[in-house]
């Protein structure tokens, strides 16, 4: 009966998927929004008051630093706002692209925030969105005078504070550099890719031949692994893993350096300290998936030991044989200073609503403070993350939906990859 559930589930998932990569297609050649439509057809630009000196870099017809910002609210969060005036803040003219109806109350906010704003149907999702952008800051000859180009969404809960100010700093010291392109976060997930979220890109990569030529030949289906693998893996294996001198910011080394020196600091490192941070085990134990690393951490932790030396390496064995923004979505802010965390940790899985919130509320603490004007702060960015986490929901409420679960890519829940051979 096991056997025959496990083929049948596998028919049905395929089936699913060929299925909805059929609906996709079809809906884009016969969309007016899709194959008949251009570009420029498909943005439609927003009514933003004129609010500052049009002497400033905001208002210069092509500003030397631009920042193409895709959206998916009706509303921008407070979130997304620090985000957006961290930005501004480093320089960057933003082109505010949401993917829904922008509201009018946001409307007012973009005037203060943008360069730049656009509603568009929801072609392509996110990487659709980057395909309209490049190609229209392209063909009003934007980039031709940009020295550099970000390229970032709205996926993630923002933490202002310090950690903001680590990455602002980095930024800094790569616009200075020679480094041709950064991204926050790698991963090693089905091929080597740069996860496309957060990317800031010098001219000889936005300009390059190859980058251009995969962005006009991309067609944005709203399927979402059409968008992974087509979208952001495959531009990573033909343009960006191509470079040298790639700059990034959050890695499992840098993470490992980190714990080697908290180790020599304080003769070693507490495994609870650590799995405390990081995605609940017990789904892998459930399923008998073998993971020494896993299992070495665990036990350090039953025995309420430190970690050795050697030991460490567990925990960048674990990021990099799974997805990074999951398995260190709170070991990177926690250790790195990353003030980006992915909004869909609960909705995968991988942390409980409960565990989120108050991790979230830990790290902003730290790196916000604690006078009265950042307690309002940090209250209002808990209270909108952990609305949006009860909204979203978490794979046991996708129990019974099991094709709605398939199409927005959700299985039965994170769990840490196997250890195999072969």
């Amino acid at each position: 009966m096991g056997l025959f559930s496990s083929i049948y589930n596998k028919i049905f998932e395929a089936t699913v998927s060929s299925a909805a990569g059929v609906y996709e297609v079809c809906n884009y050649f016969f969309s007016p929004h899709g194959f008949r439509s251009s570009p420029s057809q498909r943005l439609r630009p927003l009514p933003l008051a004129t609010l500052q000196d049009e002497s400033s870099q905001q208002h210069h017809s092509s500003p030397q630093l631009i920042c193409l910002f895709a959206a998916y609210s009706n509303d921008i969060t407070l979130s997304a706002r620090c985000y957006l005036r961290l930005l501004r803040e480093l320089g960057f003219s933003i082109v505010y692209i949401n993917n829904a109806t922008t509201s009018r109350e946001s409307c007012q906010l973009l005037s203060e925030l943008a360069w730049k704003a656009f509603d568009r149907p929801n072609i392509g999702q996110d990487i659709g969105t980057y395909k309209d952008g490049i190609l229209w800051l392209t063909a009003n000859g934007h980039l031709e005078s940009c020295s550099c180009l970000a390229i970032v969404n709205d996926s993630m809960q923002f933490i202002p504070g310090v950690n903001a100010s680590h990455m602002a700093d980095r930024v800094r010291v790569f616009l200075q550099s020679d480094s041709p392109a950064l991204f926050s976060h790698v991963s090693q997930q089905v091929l080597p890719h740069y996860q496309s979220f957060f990317q800031l890109l010098k001219p000889e990569v936005f300009l390059s031949k190859p980058f251009l030529s995969f962005w006009q030949k991309y067609i944005p289906y709203s399927y979402r692994y059409h968008c992974i693998y087509k979208g952001e893996i495959e531009i990573s294996q033909k343009v960006y893993n191509k470079l040298h001198g790639v700059t990034v910011l959050y890695t499992s080394e840098d993470l490992h350096r980190h714990l080697l020196h908290e180790f020599d600091e304080n003769e070693g490192v507490v495994a609870e300290e650590l799995i405390y941070l990081m995605p609940s085990p017990y789904r892998t134990i459930i399923k008998e998936i073998s993971n020494p690393a896993l299992s070495q951490l665990l036990a350090a932790r039953e025995n309420r030991r430190m970690l050795m030396r050697s030991e460490l390496i567990c925990i960048s064995d674990l990021i990099e044989n799974s997805n990074p923004t999951h398995v260190a979505a709170f070991l990177y802010p926690s250790f790195l200073y990353c003030p980006l965390l992915k909004r869909d940790i609960c909705f995968a899985g991988s942390f409980t609503i409960a565990q989120a919130i108050n991790l979230y509320r830990e790290i902003l603490n730290r790196s916000v403070g604690s006078n009265q004007n950042s307690t309002d702060i940090v209250e209002n960015l808990l209270l909108e993350f952990e609305e949006y986490l009860y909204k979203k929901g978490v794979p046991l409420g996708y129990a019974n939906r099991k094709i709605e679960a398939m199409l927005k890519g959700l299985g039965s829940g994170f769990v840490y990859s196997g250890t195999y051979s072969g």
